[in-house]
C-alpha cells in the first residue's frame, strides 16, 4: 500500500487476493470473491486500506479494510479474516485485465477486453465511503494503455 508500505497485495489464479505483511512476511487476508483467476490489484493513493481487483469473471471489486482491523490482525499473528463483501462492484462484458487509480485516488480505471481485440477501459469515481460507488462516467478505447500482457502505464 502506498500509504502503509508493510503491505503487498497479490492477485491469483486461484481466484484470490491476499494482503501480506512484508516486514512480518506473513500473510494476513485472503479475500476470496471472484470466480475466476484474479489479474490485478492496485492499492488507492488516497486512502491507505483500499485497493481495487479485477479478473477473468468480468468484474471490477473495490475493497475496504479498516485500519482498526489491521492493527487487531497484525495483534493476532495473521490469517485474520476472509473478506467477501466488496465495498462495489462493477461488471464488465469482457475480461479484466488491468485495474489502476489515479494519482488523487478519486477516479480508478478498469481495462476490459478479449484477446486479440482492442481493450476498453472503463473509468469509475470513487467515492469514499459511500456505499453505492464506484459510479460509470465512461468508457473509451485505449489500445496503448493496457492488454493482456500486462501494461504498467499510469492512468493521468
Amino acid at each position: 500500500s502506498p500509504l502503509d508500505g508493510s503491505l503487498l497485495a497479490s492477485a491469483g489464479a486461484d481466484r484470490s487476493v491476499r494482503i501480506w505483511d512484508v516486514a512480518k512476511m506473513e500473510m494476513l487476508w485472503t479475500i476470496r470473491a471472484h470466480r475466476d483467476h484474479v489479474t490485478t490489484v492496485d492499492w488507492s493513493p488516497l486512502e491507505p486500506m483500499t485497493l481495487a481487483s479485477g479478473g477473468w469473471d468480468r468484474k471490477f471489486r473495490l475493497w475496504e479494510i479498516s485500519s482498526a482491523e489491521v492493527v487487531a490482525c497484525r495483534q493476532h499473528g495473521g490469517n485474520c479474516s476472509q473478506i467477501t463483501v466488496p465495498r462495489a462492484t462493477g461488471r464488465h462484458p469482457q475480461l479484466v485485465w488491468k485495474v489502476a487509480f489515479a494519482p488523487g485516488g478519486r477516479l480508478a480505471a478498469a481495462c476490459h477486453g478479449a484477446v486479440g481485440q482492442s481493450p476498453t477501459v472503463v473509468i469509475y469515481e470513487v467515492v469514499v465511503h459511500h456505499a453505492h460507488s464506484p459510479l460509470l462516467l465512461h468508457g473509451l478505447r485505449a489500445a496503448g494503455w493496457c492488454g493482456a500482457s500486462g501494461a504498467t502505464r499510469t492512468l493521468h
